[in-house]
């Protein structure tokens, strides 16, 4: 498993964080911190590919920017 930090460009509410967090959810991410405040997302990843993940946050209006990307 690996633990993931992304800058997430775009979020403004909760209600972004919450798309945030279900974009990282149905990817595979796990154990997911969303903060509005930091325009951060951090979560851990097994299986799931990141560029996928990438890609569907761009896709819904969040450009992330990968800030680390390792072990836990």
């Amino acid at each position: 498993m690996k633990k993931i930090i992304l800058r997430v460009q775009g979020m403004t509410c909760m209600g972004c964080v919450a798309t945030v967090r279900k974009v990282l959810e149905k990817k595979g991410a796990k154990d997911i911190k969303v903060s509005l405040e930091q325009e951060r997302a951090e979560f851990m990843l097994e299986d799931g590919n990141l560029d996928e993940i990438l890609k569907a946050l761009e896709v819904v209006g969040y450009p992330p920017i990968v800030e680390s990307e390792g072990r836990p």
